[in-house]
């Protein structure tokens, strides 16, 4: 039975593998069920048992790649140092894992993309959004209550979507610019010193 499951498991991650690479290539509607198994060498019905049908498959992509993800990033509050030093270290591991993952990154706006957008997979993205600005205002908001108290809850959600808004922008840049992400990253990071550490204005 264990090996049973094991090969289970292989089979199930040879099939996300596959669609993960041909939906971030040729985006999720131009990519076929067939065209996947041909890429994972698996008959059809493999994809079906496993995911019962596309958006399954997708939204089981998604996941694995969203877990995947945010499971690299270290956990800020098991950081040493201060807040904004926490913050620092949290910041370029976040941009490595930027580099190391564009596969995922890349399906995932050309989802955001899409003019008509079918409901299930419209919950996919904003889940996946939902927990990315989570993660980011978490990350943030020690430094900001260090500095702005009370205003920080606000504050760390709006920068947060501001750090996703630029990120989006800074991937696309890369892929159709040749831009260097890691430098514009670097910006992005010395733009939040600037408004966080700005002189405070209660709110």
């Amino acid at each position: 039975m264990a090996r049973t499951n094991r090969q289970s498991e292989i089979t199930r991650n040879d099939i996300l593998d596959a669609a993960e690479q041909l939906m971030a290539e040729r985006g999720f509607q131009a990519t076929s069920i067939a065209e996947i198994c041909t890429a994972s060498k698996l008959p059809n019905g493999s994809v079906y048992w496993h995911f019962q049908n596309k958006n399954g498959l997708l939204a089981a992509v998604m996941e694995r790649g969203s877990q995947r993800f945010f499971a690299g990033l270290p956990k800020p509050d098991e950081l040493t140092g201060t807040p904004r030093e926490r913050f620092d270290v949290w910041f370029e591991a976040n941009t490595q894992m930027l580099k190391q993952r564009p596969r995922f990154l890349r399906l995932h706006l050309s989802l955001c993309l899409l003019e008509e957008t079918d409901a299930v997979v419209a919950e996919i993205v904003a889940r996946v959004r939902a927990t990315a600005i989570g993660s980011l205002s978490r990350a943030m908001y020690p430094w900001v209550h260090e500095l702005h108290g009370d205003a920080a809850e606000e504050l760390s959600k709006e920068l947060a979507a501001f750090m996703l808004a630029t990120v989006d922008g800074a991937f696309i840049a890369q892929h159709t610019d040749g831009a260097d992400i890691e430098r514009l990253l670097g910006r992005l990071h010395r733009s939040l010193v600037n408004e966080i550490e700005q002189p405070v204005v209660r709110r």
